[in-house]
Parts: C-alpha cells; structure tokens; sequence
C-alpha cells in the first residue's frame, strides 16, 4: 500500500511540474519604481488581480531582476513595452 501511496505522489508531482504554467509567480506587493527600472525593462507582464494573485500589478523584468509595479505607474512605461494598446 504504501509503494502505491508513492507511486501516485510521484505521478501527481510529475504533472503538476510538466503542467503548463506551474506555480505562479505571483507579486504580493507593489512598489512605486524609478523611471529608469523603466527604461531598462526588457518585458512587461500585466498580473490580473483574479485566480492565483490576489492583486492587480505589472510586473517589469531587466536584466537579473523583477520588479512588481502598480497600476498607477502605467503612464510611465516606455511605448516600446506597451503594444498595440493593450496595457
């Protein structure tokens, strides 16, 4: 019983890792950022406030680091990350 106990946790744990998406990467705060976080930021991901994270943010990547951005900050962004309108 308990090599089949294990059998299925591994089985569980290998398609929970394979799943798309994993584990999110949630921010749980957001921090006002200078403007030049901004100009370095190589992607810029809108976080919804519904289903794994609890609040609104955008979170900003550079080089070596994430930054979780609030929503006030949006007319700050540079227009080479904001596409088609969609932020």
């Amino acid at each position: 019983m308990d090599l089949r106990l294990a059998v299925v946790l591994l089985l569980l744990c290998a398609i929970f890792s394979i799943s798309e998406g994993g584990i999110p990467q949630c921010c749980v705060t957001t921090k006002v950022t200078h403007k030049k976080i901004l100009r370095m930021a190589k992607k810029l991901v809108y976080q919804h406030p519904d289903g794994f994270c609890d609040i609104e943010a955008f979170i900003i990547y550079t080089h070596n680091k994430r930054y979780c951005i609030p929503p006030s900050m949006k007319k700050h962004f540079p227009s080479r990350l904001v596409k088609n309108g969609k932020f």
